[in-house]
């Protein structure tokens, strides 16, 4: 596997973290009944603290995009990039899906 085969694989499992961290912390609204998913735009640094997040795409329903950016809030800080990654800060686009 070449440096750049071996970056995205670790780049994947380090985002596969962030987003079972995430999926933790979600919690439906409890009067929405219906199924979303919003795509979060964030930004973590190298120790895996979040710099920054927004929805980059809505779900339609604002209680939705609210709980999706509550969660992802919630689960940092999230666990430190590998170092091979280098020193970021690293940007992910993270689907949050709710089912009714």
């Amino acid at each position: 596997m070449g440096d750049a085969a071996a970056r995205a694989s670790l780049a994947e499992r380090w985002g596969g973290a962030i987003r079972r961290a995430v999926e933790r912390e979600k919690r439906a609204p409890a009067l929405i009944r219906r199924a979303g998913v919003v795509e979060i735009s964030l930004m973590v640094d190298r120790s895996g603290a979040l710099l920054s997040a927004s929805v980059a795409k809505s779900a339609g329903a604002p209680a939705l995009d609210e709980a999706a950016l509550a969660a992802v809030r919630a689960a940092a800080p999230y666990p430190a990039a590998p170092g091979a990654l280098g020193q970021g800060p690293f940007g992910f686009t993270l689907p949050v899906v709710f089912r009714p």
